[in-house]
């Protein structure tokens, strides 16, 4: 099982251009917030539940189901400590000695202190929960002894400010600078609980014991008001629970859908922005609260929501690249600038088939099957097409021959979705859930169908290499020629006016008015103006 939890704090903005002033140049800068990947990596949280039986609760005959649930609680950045505090709910299924179902529950809480390589207080955090492995096994006929493990993928981002050389100026300094696409991005995030309680009808029995729950949430409506963004949207619940009567125990599902709706404060946003969002579903708790009579009951749901919120806004900055002085011999030093541009928010819906063998032979029916999907891989292909591949985890739930039935398999699965305007270059950041699930026996196993809801952001990544920092030595002046004014060129087909200029020590301006070129490029005859 694997959710994607995502934290954001605090927004950021662009801030105003610098100007540094040197002995007889000056060098202006303004600072680029460009997405700095702090830390990624992984963690682990074993588990290890030794659990007595009440006096209540019939001897176990034999081990059904166990399985583990992790959420998350908080998620906290102090300086260069990532702390992750949550919840991870173990609950056992098991025949009894008279031949019925019973339930038990524990929840078991942790807390992970992971070291970041440098502060990042101000950080999005995004985590996948995955559990790893479970081993349940009855010790005697009132002990139960679980182990198993949770890992957790850990991503941790910031915006942070990158000063790019925007002009220099005196010293005959001549400068080329370059056009570069990048996006503006403020994020934020707020966590918030919601608690309802459900009412279901049509049961046959009493409400014993829920075995298993979750919850998936989406966004259907995002507005931008006054540095504030309205979130309304809806999660979707399934549970499977244990019902009792006068001929045992079975099996029911349930399904509802509870409203979302939240505000989130974030500075700096306005209508010129894009903006696109998420709702993730932290931690999910069902308990059975009351049963007023023998076919109806309620249930207490508490969900704990985390929203994720991206405003983006394209534009073009310009950098120096290269730069000479017509007057001193110089140097400068460069480094690279990665920059996110072309950002759109993508939303699609996969759709896979498998077919699960049953080893020890085909159940009479089924009555209910929950998928998860875990290591999920996007690769952009060049005809537009999107791969996508990862993992399906399958928990089936049907009975034979009047027995309880549980199937687990892991399969692997891979889909192609065309979106048009893939390149080799575009990053994609996918959030995948199961929307919806199906099934069918068949001569040879059973069927699911499952249908993914992809959602996340695709961008292009780039990269330039800018002048950080220059030099110029006042004390070596270079000597020019007083003998001629202008000097004949034969240039190249398509040559570039600014190699050009630098190497006969000129401008490239100067080059571009004496022979009325206007882009940069000329070819044959040329005359050069030393300037």
């Amino acid at each position: 099982m694997s959710r994607t939890l995502i934290y954001c704090v605090k927004t950021r903005t662009r801030g105003k251009q610098l100007k540094e002033d040197y002995m007889d140049f000056s060098v202006n800068k303004e600072p680029v917030f460009v997405t700095e990947v702090i830390y990624d990596g992984q963690a682990e949280q074993g588990v290890e539940f030794d659990y007595v039986l009440p006096d209540y609760y019939p001897d176990i005959f034999r081990i059904l189901r166990c399985t583990l649930r992790p959420g998350i609680v908080s998620c906290n950045i102090s300086g260069d400590k990532l702390i992750l505090d949550g919840v991870i709910c173990i609950t056992a299924l098991y025949l009894s000695e008279g031949g019925g179902m019973e339930c038990v529950e524990h929840r078991y809480s942790y807390s992970k202190t992971v070291d970041l390589p440098k502060s990042a207080d101000n950080g999005t955090v995004t985590v996948e929960p995955k559990v790893d492995y479970t081993t349940c096994r009855a010790v005697s006929g009132r002990r139960i002894d679980v182990r198993g493990a949770v890992s957790f993928r850990i991503k941790v981002e910031n915006i942070t400010p990158f000063e790019i050389i925007t002009d220099i100026e005196g010293c005959n300094i001549q400068t080329r600078k370059n056009k570069v696409s990048c996006t503006r991005k403020l994020t934020a995030g707020k966590q918030f609980v919601v608690r309802e309680d459900i009412g279901v009808s049509g049961i046959d029995g009493t409400v014993k014991a829920v075995v298993s729950c979750d919850a998936t949430a989406v966004v259907n409506d995002c507005k931008i008001i006054a540095d504030k963004v309205v979130l309304k949207g809806e999660a979707k619940l399934k549970a499977l629970y244990l019902v009792g009567n006068d001929n045992g125990t079975y099996l029911q599902t349930m399904e509802a859908e509870i409203p979302l709706s939240q505000i989130v404060d974030m500075q700096g946003i306005d209508e010129r922005h894009t903006c696109y969002a998420l709702f993730r579903v932290l931690s999910c708790a069902l308990t059975v609260k009351s049963a007023d009579d023998d076919t109806s009951g309620v249930f207490g749901c508490e969900l704990t929501i985390g929203s994720q919120i991206t405003a983006t806004l394209e534009e073009s900055i310009y950098p120096v690249t290269d730069m000479y002085s017509t007057s001193y011999e110089s140097s400068y030093t460069t480094s690279a600038l990665k920059t996110e541009s072309d950002h759109r928010f993508i939303s699609r819906t996969l759709n896979i088939k498998q077919l699960i063998d049953c080893e020890n032979g085909i159940p009479d029916s089924v009555t209910d099957a929950e998928c998860f999907v875990s290591e999920i891989i996007c690769r952009p292909c060049e005809n537009g097409e999107l791969k996508v591949s990862g993992k399906l985890l399958c928990f089936i739930s049907a009975v034979k021959d009047n027995e309880p039935v549980f199937i687990e398999k892991n399969l692997p699965f891979d889909v192609s979705e065309q979106l048009g305007m893939v390149t080799d270059g575009c990053v994609i950041q996918p959030v995948v859930n199961i929307s919806s699930v199906s099934y069918s026996i068949t001569d040879d196993g059973i069927e699911i169908r499952c249908s993914l809801l992809m959602q996340g952001c695709m961008y292009v990544c780039g990269t330039s290499q800018i002048i950080k920092q220059i030099e110029l030595n006042e004390n070596a002046e270079k000597q020019k020629c007083d003998d001629y004014s202008l000097k004949l060129y034969f240039a190249d087909e398509n040559e570039d006016v600014w190699n050009i200029a630098k190497r006969y020590n000129t401008s490239a301006a100067a080059i571009e008015s004496e022979n009325e070129v206007t882009d940069g490029k000329v070819s044959g005859l040329l005359l050069i103006p030393i300037i």
